[in-house]
């Protein structure tokens, strides 16, 4: 909830909200960040200099009605949503908006933004301004999320496909040799935890399989084993190399 506290600031012109856009992995190509249902908002990427100062302090001939930032990092772009007062409706009830972003070619991503004028209640004032002090950092904290989840599932790129298929294409002799001539079974059946682990990390380092397996499944796999859950990771190396799903299926018997 966005609200414009008629109290403090009644002769303000503009209301100003600030937060963050991150990439926790990877880094996103291109973002584009606009608002829908908010009259007259617009968008400002801060400097060094406006980041120490208040919305008075933001070069206002730079906010736009959309943003387009190129490779997004875990460093973060500070933004200002920059609304005029009369965006605020008068009535009890408020009005919503929407932030929206589009990264890389993944489908529109919104978020609800809610336009209230300040209540002159004591204690509904006193709840909202313990809302306006947090809502940078839960802007932060929604829109880096929905980025990372955008993020996640685009992360393994047709490069990374390409690549896989080339390694199974050029190792398919060792690979056949590792999964369906009994090493990978006689590894699967040790009974100590330890050693499984061990055993089971140093073959596929030796493969270079962790080298060429995409992001997303390397880290998951890499989970599955130091927790030891064996039927984990036989059915994410079964889902990575179909051609010997039958052998890894029927390495637990």
């Amino acid at each position: 909830m966005l609200e414009y506290p008629q109290s403090l600031l009644e002769d303000s012109a503009l209301f100003c909200a600030r937060f963050v856009i991150r990439s926790f992995t990877g880094t996103v190509k291109r973002l584009r960040l606009t608002t829908s249902g908010i009259g007259g908002a617009r968008l400002a990427e801060l400097s060094a200099i406006e980041k120490k100062g208040g919305c008075s302090n933001t070069d206002l001939s730079r906010a736009l009605d959309t943003l387009t930032f190129s490779d997004v990092k875990d460093s973060g772009r500070v933004i200002e949503l920059i609304i005029p007062k009369e965006a605020f409706p008068d009535t009890s009830s408020g009005s919503k908006g929407k932030l929206i972003w589009l990264a890389d070619d993944n489908p529109a991503k919104e978020f609800s933004v809610v336009l209230q004028r300040e209540s002159y209640s004591s204690r509904v004032k006193a709840l909202l301004w313990f809302i306006g002090i947090f809502l940078p950092v839960l802007l932060t904290a929604v829109i880096g999320l929905l980025v990372y989840r955008i993020q996640k599932r685009g992360d393994v790129s047709i490069t990374e496909k390409g690549d896989f298929q080339k390694f199974k294409n050029e190792r398919a002799g060792e690979l056949k040799k590792f999964f369906g001539g009994g090493l990978y079974k006689n590894i699967r059946l040790t009974e100590d935890a330890d050693d499984y682990r061990r055993m089971m990390e140093r073959e596929l380092a030796n493969l270079n399989i962790f080298s060429f397996l995409p992001s997303d499944s390397r880290e998951q796999l890499l989970g599955f084993l130091r927790k030891g859950e064996r039927e984990k990771v036989d059915k994410k190396l079964a889902a990575a190399f179909p051609e010997y799903r039958k052998e890894i299926e029927s390495s637990s018997h």
